[in-house]
Formats: C-alpha cells, sequence, structure tokens
C-alpha cells in the first residue's frame, strides 16, 4: 500500500473513503489534467484580448515568460482585460472576463489542494481499508491541532472539483469564440 499514515489517527473523517489508493491516484491526475485544460483556455483568452496569436512563441512568452505562477498569470490576464479593446463593445462582456478570472482564482487555491494533498489510510479493518486525499501533516495552515486535516476527499469528491474546473474552460472558451473576429 501506498498511502500514508498520520502520526496519530485522523479524529474525523467525512465520508466513506477509497477501498484502494489507485482511485484517487486516478482521480488527483483527471482533476490536474483538467486544470491544465483550464489555464490553457485562460492562456487563449489572454492571447486574443492581447490580440497575440497564441500558438507563437511570443504569445506564450508574454503570458508566462516572467511569472511562474498561476497568480502572475492572472495578473497578466487582469492587465489584458483592462486595456482598451474592440473585443470588449460593452461592460456586461467585461464583467463575464472579469467573472471567469474571479472563478479561476477561487478554484486555484481547489487545485492547489488537490495537487499538493498525499493519500491517506483513512480507515482499516479486518478485510477493508479506506483512503483519503488529505494534506500532509507538515502543512500548517491546512491542519487542526493536533493533526486533524481541513480536508479529506475521496475519488468522487476530486473528480467532482475536476467537473467545476471542466465547466469554467468550457464557458472560457465559449466566451473566447464569441469575441473572436473571424
Amino acid at each position: 500500500m501506498v498511502g500514508t499514515r498520520m502520526p496519530v489517527p485522523i479524529t474525523w473523517l467525512p465520508q466513506k473513503g477509497d477501498p484502494t489508493e489507485v482511485a484517487i491516484f486516478e482521480a488527483v491526475g483527471y482533476a490536474l489534467s483538467l486544470w491544465e485544460k483550464l489555464e490553457q483556455e485562460l492562456f487563449e483568452l489572454y492571447a486574443l484580448l492581447k490580440g497575440i496569436p497564441s500558438l507563437s512563441q511570443r504569445g506564450r512568452h508574454a503570458y508566462t515568460g516572467d511569472v511562474s505562477n498561476f497568480r502572475g498569470r492572472v495578473e497578466k490576464l487582469r492587465g489584458a482585460i483592462d486595456q482598451p479593446s474592440n473585443l470588449r463593445p460593452c461592460q456586461l462582456t467585461e464583467a463575464l472576463i472579469h467573472g471567469i478570472v474571479i472563478e479561476a482564482e477561487a478554484l486555484s487555491k481547489l487545485r492547489n489542494k488537490i495537487a499538493h494533498g498525499i493519500v491517506h489510510l483513512g480507515r482499516q479493518g479486518l478485510n477493508s481499508a479506506e483512503f483519503f486525499l488529505v494534506p500532509g501533516y507538515y502543512e500548517h495552515r491546512a491542519i487542526e491541532h493536533p493533526v486533524d486535516p481541513l480536508y479529506a476527499y475521496c475519488a468522487k469528491d476530486i473528480k467532482q472539483h475536476a467537473e467545476s474546473f471542466r465547466s469554467l474552460a468550457n464557458r472560457t472558451s465559449d466566451l473566447r469564440s464569441k469575441l473572436s473576429p473571424v
């Protein structure tokens, strides 16, 4: 078994866990792949707003060249939104773009929990085990005293969160398609 054990047992677990750690690993991969899809759509929106071809080296460098984290890329996207453009002829469209950015920022916190969680053997019986994704016990902001995690996700939870990444990516793509001067 790959799942780790906390130094002392977790006193609460919110729901039934998964019978193997593999289900959680698969769900994490699924979620992170859908997060990358969202990041790609945000980049495509940035390139459109800036009038830069997204497939060009210049476009990629303008978005990611001097920043290495999501927060920095969001700031670049905000800057592109605030520039005058004929792509946003009304305040409603601009508000929709800002809403996408705000939602992406909120989802990034969830993405970080998924990306930085560890698989934990939560409960074990004679013929059964339950695994969860929890923060590492070294993560002081995610653990209550003494070592209870602030979250414990099963694969189903992670996949539901992943679908929120997909939903925002699709809405971003739809908006970008409507704004694109074809």
